[in-house]
């Protein structure tokens, strides 16, 4: 009754699941570990991702989907990225 497509709503709350708070665990890592490399965190993650993502799989918790691990990078990697483009302009 209070809403008219599920699917859509399940869409919706699915992406904002999966973008916010990797934006913000980009922008968090990005600001307390300052000395390693871009790269280094990016892909240090995205493997944390998948293997989560693995682990949901093997012991059969939540739903194991390929799009989480690429929007959890996707959005994980814009809040790394801008956090480190204005930390090299405020420099």
């Amino acid at each position: 009754m209070y809403f008219q497509n599920i699917e859509t709503f399940w869409g919706v709350s699915n992406f904002l699941g999966n973008t916010l708070p990797f934006l913000f665990f980009g922008v968090v890592s990005a600001i307390t570990i300052r000395r390693e490399k871009t790269e280094n965190l990016f892909f240090s993650n995205a493997a944390l991702f998948v293997f989560c993502e693995i682990v949901q799989y093997i012991f059969k918790l939540g739903v194991c989907d390929v799009d989480d691990v690429f929007l959890n990078c996707a959005f994980y990697g814009i809040g790394l990225l801008s956090v480190k483009l204005f930390m090299r302009i405020a420099d």
